[in-house]
């Protein structure tokens, strides 16, 4: 990689070879295109700061021979104060002329390279105090050069104000104290360009990787709290994504001796074996194992590896705990697949495919790394997301399959959910149409007792006249004997009147039956004109003789009050008289309620009044009682299904709940007004403030 080239050691020691002009021929540049001038001997130093040296007449034979590369020690503090010149003479021959195109520039300190007297590069900020002083972002760009055929001086301003003090804190990681410089032909620059390209590819397209699976884990996390492997690939990843950061952060930061020691060494080891760490735990979580306590604790242990590791070696890696700590990581990682695999652990093998390519990605990586000659970046590019990318991947794929699992399982549920309440449904729809069937019939009893005892008026009529009329014959019989035509006359008279009453009361029956017959027939659905004065007429007569039947002691005025200019209206009689009658029915209930609660008293009188009203193009029915009224807390649930403040068996709570969907399918409108009677009111219904008490029923109904 990149950054074999940037970490070559510097060694400034006095030079021991003649100082003769260095001629630069095609066979002295390597295989990659570059011929490294720094480490060549002909160098000259000098301390302090004149831009006269970059004059290249400027005779410089007494300076200090120092080569500014290859060094392992800074520049003694006795030998300048942290910057000064170096200064190079050298020359292309024609072999070579061709191809040198640019000037290679490597340094951890500030540099301006002059060549022949001309400013090409400069490298961070050049300062004669350390304040001002901006170190190079160690990077490669490589200058452009046009060089003459003929011999050229090289003249390199140059500041490293901290360089001895980051050999004291730093070790071998204080990097270069001077600086590497070459020609570089256009192949060079070619493949140097790429490398930084595919580096800085590399570092998104691996960090885009790693955000997005930790963003899609961590709402996943926040969605669905108790699945916490969510929240433990998250702390996973987001290690693995800050080692990737710090990994390639001399792509993109400037690094001084802090950022090196504490953004670059110590996290680069611990945030991997953080994530190493981790993973046994995450483990036993998405398999659903009981995690054991030993995998709790590894996560707490990378901190006292990094402190022993630091003990120990420093800043350089103790080969003995690199290897035998993820070693312990990934034998407690490999005994939790196996169980995973024993138990038949479904979508395990996706889990056990990426730890397997992390542990050949990582063990290629170090021998590629040690062993190869030649460094293919393509195949360190492709091991870099095998090392990073397959355990994310990995886990996150298995959580896929797992959501998949759940899903389908879930969809089964529902499926299977959805049958027993259709079930439950058709059920109740069969139990709803029971109890409205019932509902309809106990109408139909009280409306058939009511239609029962009314017909035994006009039968006992019609019984009565025609035992006269018999009596009569015999009468008129006797008369005829006697000859007595005046009586005769009078007796046929009487006859004729009482079969003209026979007549009447029997078509008065006939009429009723007529009534019933049509309220009992199955509803066909069809709107006919019908006068709601007469429909309320024989209802509220029906109803009330229908409570006669059923208690002899029952009794209550009704009263029926009419619009005579009520028009006939459209609507279905059956529905409408079903609609009335137990509203009427409701009335005579509340007010026989009232009075067997005030037994005893005898100023109350019970009345149930039936108002018709003409809206112009609506009709107003009106069913009033003064009976004790609705309490105001159940007000609101009078029209719902099942409910009723009857008591047990005297109702089923379908009554006004039908009567509701009735008027609603007819275009029309009911409410309700009430007053309750406060408790313990005597004599005529009265509210707290004195009110007439009782309920009043409306239908409105389109014209």
């Amino acid at each position: 990689m990149l950054h074999i080239l940037l970490f070559l050691m510097l060694n400034i020691s006095p030079a021991t070879q003649s100082d003769s002009l260095f001629v630069a021929s095609d066979s002295l540049f390597n295989d990659n295109g570059i011929l490294y001038l720094g480490s060549l001997d002909g160098w000259r130093f000098h301390p302090g700061d004149d831009l006269i040296w970059t004059n290249p007449d400027f005779d410089d034979s007494d300076w200090m021979l120092y080569k500014p590369t290859g060094l392992t020690e800074p520049i003694p503090d006795s030998l300048w104060d942290g910057y000064g010149w170096f200064r190079y003479r050298f020359a292309v021959d024609s072999s070579a002329y061709a191809k040198v195109t640019h000037l290679y520039f490597s340094t951890y300190g500030a540099a301006e390279v002059y060549l022949d007297g001309k400013l090409v590069q400069k490298y961070g900020i050049f300062s004669t105090n350390l304040q001002d002083e901006k170190r190079y972002i160690n990077r490669i760009f490589p200058a452009v050069l046009l060089l003459p055929a003929e011999s050229h001086v090289l003249a390199v301003r140059f500041s490293y104000h901290k360089g001895q003090r980051y050999k004291e804190l730093l070790g071998k990681y204080a990097r270069t104290f001077g600086f590497s410089i070459g020609l570089g032909t256009d192949y060079w620059n070619q493949q140097t360009t790429a490398r930084n390209i595919r580096a800085q590819q590399e570092f998104y397209i691996l960090g885009t990787m790693l955000l997005l699976i930790i963003l899609l884990h961590g709402l996943l996390f926040i969605l669905f709290p108790a699945e916490r492997s969510n929240l433990q690939i998250t702390i996973l990843v987001t290690l693995l994504f800050l080692h990737v950061i710090v990994s390639y952060g001399g792509l993109f930061f400037e690094y001084d001796v802090w950022k090196i020691l504490f953004i670059r060494h110590i996290p680069f080891i611990i945030l991997f074996m953080a994530a190493l760490s981790m993973l046994p735990l995450t483990l036993n979580s998405m398999l659903k194992q009981k995690p054991r306590k030993v995998h709790k604790i590894l996560i707490w242990i990378f901190p006292v590896f990094a402190l022993a590791n630091f003990i120990l070696s420093g800043t350089e890696t103790n080969p003995v705990i690199a290897i035998i700590f993820p070693s312990i990581i990934i034998y407690f990682s490999a005994r939790v697949l196996i169980q995973a695999w024993r138990n038949k652990q479904k979508g395990v093998w996706i889990v056990t495919v990426a730890f397997l390519c992390l542990i050949f990605s990582a063990v290629a990586s170090v021998f590629y790394n040690k062993f190869s000659q030649n460094i293919s970046f393509e195949i360190i590019s492709v091991l870099n997301y095998l090392v990073y990318g397959s355990v994310p991947l990995g886990l996150t794929a298995f959580m896929a399959s797992r959501f998949k699992d759940l899903y389908s399982n879930l969809e089964q549920k529902v499926v299977e959910r959805t049958r027993e309440l259709n079930q439950s449904l058709e059920d109740l729809r069969s139990t709803q149409s029971q109890l409205i069937q019932s509902e309809k019939m106990a109408s139909l009893g009280q409306l058939t007792a009511g239609i029962a005892h009314e017909i035994q008026n006009p039968l006992n009529f019609v019984n009565n006249f025609s035992e006269v009329n018999s009596e009569l014959i015999d009468e008129m019989d006797e008369e005829i004997e006697n000859g007595n035509l005046e009586e005769i006359k009078a007796i046929a008279k009487d006859i004729k009147e009482n079969g003209q009453k026979i007549h009447h009361h029997g078509k008065r029956a006939e009429s009723i039956v007529k009534g019933m017959l049509l309220h009992s027939r199955g509803n066909s659905g069809h709107k006919e004109l019908v006068d709601i004065n007469a429909l309320g007429d024989e209802y509220l007569r029906l109803s009330y003789h229908g409570f006669r039947a059923k208690d002899k002691s029952f009794n209550a005025d009704f009263k029926l009050e009419i619009d005579k200019s009520l028009p006939k209206i459209e609507v279905v009689p059956q529905d409408i008289g079903r609609v009335l009658l137990n509203l009427i029915n409701n009335a005579f209930f509340a007010v026989d309620q009232r009075k067997r609660n005030l037994s005893g008293l005898d100023n109350y009188n019970p009345t149930v009044t039936v108002f018709t009203k003409n809206l112009g193009d609506q009709v107003e029915i009106s069913v009033k009682d003064n009976g004790n009224g609705v309490p105001e807390e159940i007000k609101d649930k009078i029209f719902q299904p099942f409910f009723t403040t009857k008591p047990t068996g005297q109702g089923t709570g379908l009554g006004l709940s039908l009567a509701y969907d009735i008027v609603k399918a007819h275009g029309g409108e009911i409410k309700v007004e009430t007053k309750p009677a406060r408790a313990g009111s005597e004599g005529e219904s009265e509210g707290p403030h004195g009110e007439q008490t009782g309920t009043e029923f409306t239908i409105i109904l389109p014209a």
